[in-house]
């Protein structure tokens, strides 16, 4: 079990680390932008993919 300067330990399994990252937000109060987000990078990569197939 490894630990940082403070004893605090680094779990990899830890439940709460799943929700670390959540860049728009979930349920009632997500982010209005998510689906504008996401639409744009799916355009991006078809682009992509167009140009380089």
């Amino acid at each position: 079990e490894c630990k940082d300067a403070e004893g605090k330990s680094f779990v990899l399994n830890d439940p709460n680390a799943n929700a670390a990252f959540l860049p728009f937000g979930s349920g009632a109060r997500a982010c209005v932008g998510q689906r504008f987000a996401i639409l744009g990078i799916a355009t991006l990569v078809a682009c992509l993919v167009r140009r380089y197939e």
